[in-house]
């Protein structure tokens, strides 16, 4: 039994697809749509382009912060600034036996 080509235009059947399936699949990796009807419905194979690390992150929406901006640890505040350097002073009198 002699097998049949591919046909490369317009759609092509299910049965047709499968028979051919690797060829189809590279006719789509070299960027050509290959239309396939189905019971009475059309699909269209198409190559994905794959997304390099780079364009992933970017698309992947905008970072998380690492330092929450209400943390008071981090805040410009110059009187929390000034109470906390007063504990820490504090703290290393005691340590080292300052008064």
């Amino acid at each position: 039994m002699a097998k049949r080509k591919p046909t490369s235009v317009g759609s092509v059947s299910a049965s047709e697809f499968r028979a051919h399936l690797f060829t189809h699949l590279g006719t789509a990796a070299k960027g050509h749509p290959v239309h396939i009807e189905y019971k009475g419905s059309h699909y269209q194979l198409v190559a994905v382009k794959p997304e390099g690390k780079l364009e992933k992150f970017f698309a992947s929406g905008p970072p998380e912060p690492v330092i929450h901006p209400s943390d008071e640890w981090f805040s410009d505040d110059p009187s929390l600034k000034r109470q906390r350097e007063e504990e820490w002073i504090a703290k290393w009198d005691k340590r080292l036996n300052r008064k």
